[in-house]
C-alpha cells in the first residue's frame, strides 16, 4: 500500500479548490486494485465538516480521529 500524509493541505485553498482536492483523494481511494492510505491532520473544521460528509459514504473505509488535549500522559484522542 502507499501511505500519503497531508498536513493542513487546504490552508490557503478556497472551498471549491479544497472541495476539489477531497473529491480527487475519494476518486484515489475507490481506485480498485489501489491500496492508497491517505493520513491528512488538519486544525481546520471547515474542511473536517466537508471530509466527514464526502467520505461518509465509504464504508469502513475512513477513520476519523479528535485530539482533545495534551495531559501528563501523552495526547488524549477520540475515534469518531
Amino acid at each position: 500500500f502507499t501511505p500519503i500524509l497531508l498536513d493542513d493541505p487546504v490552508e490557503h485553498f478556497d472551498d471549491l479548490n479544497a472541495y476539489s482536492l477531497l473529491e480527487l483523494i475519494r476518486g484515489l481511494i475507490m481506485k480498485p486494485g489501489k491500496g492508497y492510505q491517505f493520513i491528512i491532520s488538519t486544525c481546520e473544521d471547515r474542511l473536517f465538516r466537508l471530509m466527514r460528509q464526502k467520505f461518509s459514504k465509504l464504508n469502513g473505509k475512513v477513520i476519523f480521529y479528535v485530539f482533545e488535549s495534551i495531559g501528563e500522559s501523552g495526547p488524549k484522542i477520540k475515534r469518531l
